[in-house]
């Protein structure tokens, strides 16, 4: 408990990360809604080529201190955090399509009342898990590509649990039940991301102690 509360008050030099986040939500919910207030198109264009770039420079900010913070002697494997993130990328494709297959109403050839896709909670639901597991995917495969490969496992699996399961429930909570404005929205989109780099930070990779207490159990009677 001690080491877990030693984590979190150390939290704060997570400031920084906090930031990008929080500019990176920004960007892409707030300032777009005020592109059509700018009259002239090129102008448009050029200022949203260069809010890209900021938010490419934020994120590559929030991704390098990721890396140097859990930076170790031994080399950064990069094949492997490849195959982490490819995994990623492909779940949340698949949450896209799951959501645009399901999410919006269709018709039958021989009717003309549409025919409902699935119930919105379990849109929302799904969503929230695949949120979930790939914050941790993506956020283990960067900060931790230094560490070898039975603690990358074991931190993976650790996050997923500790992590995954319970982010993915306030996601669905917050998404679910709180009141659909977007002020209020975004707030809970940068909430849910900062939780889920410092609950990741908060993880590390070693096998936890009730399974080594368990293991010595069993070498002492044997």
């Amino acid at each position: 408990m001690g080491v877990l509360l030693t984590r979190i008050r150390s939290g704060s030099r997570l400031l920084t990360d906090y930031l990008c986040i929080s500019f990176v939500v920004i960007s892409t919910t707030l300032i777009p809604k005020f592109y059509n207030f700018i009259p002239i198109v090129p102008l448009r264009m050029i200022l949203a080529m260069i809010l890209a770039l900021a938010i490419a420079a934020a994120i590559g900010v929030l991704l390098f201190r990721s890396m140097e913070r859990n930076e170790k002697d031994g080399g950064f494997h990069g094949g492997r955090c490849a195959l982490v993130l490819l995994i990623m990328c492909i779940l949340a494709l698949l949450a896209a399509r799951y959501s645009a297959t399901n999410g919006l109403q269709v018709t039958t050839a021989d009717s003309i009342y549409p025919v409902p896709g699935k119930p919105a909670y379990l849109i929302t639901l799904h969503n929230s898990i695949v949120f979930g597991i790939t914050t941790q995917l993506l956020f283990t495969a960067i900060g931790s590509g230094y560490e070898e490969h039975k603690c990358f496992l074991i931190k993976l699996l650790k996050t997923m649990l500790y992590v995954a399961l319970p982010l993915a429930l306030f996601t669905f909570v917050f998404t679910q039940f709180i009141p659909r404005l977007w002020i209020l929205q975004m707030m809970i989109t940068v909430i849910l991301w900062c939780a889920a780099l410092m609950g990741n930070e908060l993880v590390d990779g070693q096998i936890p102690a009730w399974i080594h207490i368990g293991t010595k159990g069993q070498q002492e009677e044997t």
